[in-house]
């Protein structure tokens, strides 16, 4: 089995598997309940993955329409830059720290407190 893609959330990983399905080509969605079982794991353990038999790889490349080395690196869709970042960055940085001190003091629940791409030259989130 290979990987033909790697993908955030459910949504984009069943578009990309009902489209290898229409072409004839089997795929099945890897790590499809981890964030529901473990909602905090590390962002690297929670992606989704998108797999299909050897044999196949190059007609799902294909019919996706992206080449295979594409997950290289994250690009900013506000200024194309390649310097971006993954992590607690940014204007919304502090809100989250200090929900995590409150949730502490509290003895309560901190939620599902998610990190966002960061770019380093506009200084947008995404």
């Amino acid at each position: 089995m290979k990987i033909v893609g790697v993908y955030q959330d459910m949504f984009e990983a069943s578009l990309a598997k009902g489209r290898l399905e229409e072409a004839g080509i089997e795929a099945c969605v890897l790590n499809e309940y981890i964030g529901s079982v473990i909602p905090y794991a590390p962002p690297q353990e929670r992606e989704l993955k998108l797999g299909v038999a050897d044999e196949d790889y190059e007609a799902a490349i294909a019919v996706l329409g992206f080449p295979a080395e594409e997950e290289k690196g994250k690009v900013c869709p506000f200024c194309g830059s390649e310097h971006v970042v993954y992590g607690l960055k940014g204007p919304s940085r502090w809100k989250k720290i200090g929900a995590a001190v409150l949730a502490a003091l509290t003895m309560s629940p901190l939620g599902n407190v998610r990190c966002h791409y960061f770019c380093e030259d506009c200084k947008r989130e995404f």
